[in-house]
């Protein structure tokens, strides 16, 4: 198992927040008015952002998987799970005094339509990985593949976190499963590995202009090549200095821009106006700098606060602190 974190842990993720905070603003835009390419752009973001983060959520979960269940479920499941009432909580009340303009019915939250799905897809995923320890990783890989198929197939969009939290098991259980492997590979890539994975992805789209019936299936297939571009990408992205460091500093903060960034997007919208045509085109790209900005800020100022991003101390950590 990897001991040490990886600078480009850090970088992926921060690519990947930049990327999910733009699909979301994208999907803003284009539900008023649907823009080709904006369109394009949120097909390809959602080829690799959850898969990315779930591998990253994955990547040093293996290493705990040895703890007795009390402590797991403590430490591991507990910290994911109050997030995701605490802020569900917040959302509805959100939506309660803003007339539905912000955040999101409590049963919205429960039913998984929010994008606070990903934490509660993360918590049963840990569980589902503390179960299954003792089971050979063929065949955790091969059942969690026939399980994510259909869901792949033939739920891709609207089914948010109902079809989404078994469609994405797999990145899951790869990285979990696999980290050593998965961090040895992106210490070896290089800029020769690039242009074959994207002749590749061009192929699939290809695939999909000559025969649209195909779409769903190739869906399905994009993130095998998608992730690995991203993952190549970001660790050729960890050499350039500045750039890496901002990325870097992006991932870190990553959680709060998360779940902050709904908010913001529709904040944003209900002040500029995302259904003007005229800001149609430019729309994602305000809402997506205005979003992290204020989730990485706010991060940064009450990352550590308890109660907000992350539950309150219990007891007896409280009684030994200084």
């Amino acid at each position: 198992m990897p001991q040490t974190r990886d600078s480009w842990v850090d970088v992926t993720k921060g690519v990947a927040i930049v990327g999910v905070v733009l699909f979301h603003a994208v999907s803003l835009a284009t539900a008023a008015g649907p823009d080709r390419l904006w369109t394009a752009a949120g097909y390809g973001l959602f080829a690799f952002i959850m898969p990315v983060f779930f591998m990253m959520s994955g990547l040093f979960a293996g290493r705990h998987l040895d703890l007795p269940w009390p402590e797991y479920l403590r430490a591991r499941v507990w910290p994911i799970a109050y997030l995701w009432v605490a802020w569900g909580l917040l959302y509805a009340g959100l939506h309660a005094v803003t007339d539905g303009r912000l955040g999101g019915t409590l049963w919205d939250t429960i039913s998984l339509q929010t994008t606070l799905w990903y934490l509660a897809a993360l918590a049963m995923y840990l569980v589902i990985a503390r179960a299954g320890r003792d089971v050979p990783a063929w065949l955790q890989i091969a059942g969690a593949t026939v399980v994510a198929a259909p869901f792949a197939i033939w739920f891709p969009f609207d089914a948010w976190g109902l079809g989404h939290t078994p469609h994405f098991y797999v990145a899951f259980a790869v990285a979990t499963l696999f980290p050593a492997r998965l961090l040895a590979w992106a210490r070896s890539v290089t800029w020769r590995m690039v242009p074959g994975l994207l002749m590749a992805s061009a192929v699939l789209g290809a695939a999909v202009l000559a025969a649209p019936q195909t779409r769903s299936v190739v869906y399905a297939l994009s993130p095998l090549l998608v992730v690995p571009i991203v993952f190549a990408l970001c660790r050729l992205l960890t050499a350039t200095g500045r750039t890496a460091e901002a990325f870097a500093a992006l991932g870190v903060q990553s959680l709060a821009i998360y779940l902050i960034h709904p908010i913001v997007l529709e904040t944003f919208g209900a002040i500029v106006g995302d259904s003007d045509s005229a800001l149609s085109v430019t729309f994602p790209i305000g809402a997506t700098l205005a979003s992290v900005a204020l989730g990485y800020l706010i991060g940064r100022t009450l990352g550590r606060a308890p109660w907000i991003f992350a539950p309150p101390p219990r007891r007896a950590e409280r009684l030994s602190a200084p």
